[in-house]
C-alpha cells in the first residue's frame, strides 16, 4: 500500500512539473520571437553609393572578435568587460571600402552621430559589438573604441557611411589612435 501511494505521489508531482515547464516555455517563446523580430540590422554605404545591409544573424556568422575594454562617460566608469563583435575593418572591406575614404560616419536609431578617421576605424581592436561578457547587448550594436571617451562609443547603430570628409566628433568627444604600448589585453578573432 505504501509503495502504491508513493508511486501516485510521484506521478502527481511529475505531472505538475510537466505542466509548469510547458507554461514557462509557452510564455518565453513570444519573448524570444520578439527579440528575434527586433534584432538590429546594419546598413553600410560606400563611396560609390552602393549600400550593403547585414542582418543580425549575418553579423553573428562573421568572424568574431573579443576585446576587453572599459567605457568611461564623463570620467566615470560606466561599463567594462569582454565585448564581442565584428571588426569594423572587416565590415568596411565587405562593403568595398576604397583608399579615398577619410572617415567613417555612424548613425544611431535615435539620430545620434559619430564620425571617426579611417586610420582609427582600421585598427584591430575597433569592433561593432553585439555582446558583452557573452550576453547580447540590449542596445543592439555598439562601436567599441578602447581608451576613447564614452561619447564616441555610439550605441543602437543602424547606419555606417564611408566619407571623403574628415571626422567631426560630437561636442566633448575626443578620440585618439591607441598607443603601441596601450593595446587591449585581449583581441582575438575567432570563428
Amino acid at each position: 500500500m505504501y509503495v502504491l501511494k508513493r508511486i501516485l505521489l510521484i506521478k502527481k508531482h511529475s505531472t505538475i512539473i510537466l505542466i509548469a515547464t510547458t507554461i514557462v516555455l509557452l510564455l518565453l517563446n513570444p519573448i524570444g520571437s520578439a527579440l528575434a523580430d527586433n534584432a538590429p540590422s546594419l546598413e553600410i554605404g560606400n563611396l560609390s553609393g552602393a549600400s550593403y545591409v547585414f542582418s543580425y544573424p549575418q553579423l553573428l556568422e562573421m568572424p568574431k572578435t573579443v576585446v576587453y575594454a572599459e567605457l568611461y562617460c564623463d570620467g566615470a566608469l560606466s561599463a567594462y568587460g569582454n565585448w564581442s563583435g565584428v571588426l569594423l575593418s572587416y565590415l568596411l572591406t565587405q562593403a568595398q571600402s576604397t583608399p579615398e575614404v577619410n572617415s567613417i560616419q555612424f548613425v544611431a536609431s535615435d539620430g545620434y552621430r559619430v564620425a571617426i578617421p579611417i586610420n582609427l576605424a582600421m585598427q584591430p581592436q575597433i569592433i561593432i559589438a553585439y555582446e558583452k561578457d557573452g550576453q547580447p547587448l540590449p542596445e543592439g550594436l555598439r562601436l567599441i573604441i578602447p581608451d576613447a571617451n564614452g561619447g564616441a562609443w555610439i550605441a543602437m547603430i543602424t547606419t555606417i557611411t564611408m566619407s571623403t570628409s574628415g571626422a567631426d566628433y560630437p561636442a566633448g568627444v575626443s578620440v585618439e589612435l591607441p598607443k603601441a604600448n596601450n593595446m587591449p589585453t585581449q583581441s582575438s578573432p575567432t570563428q
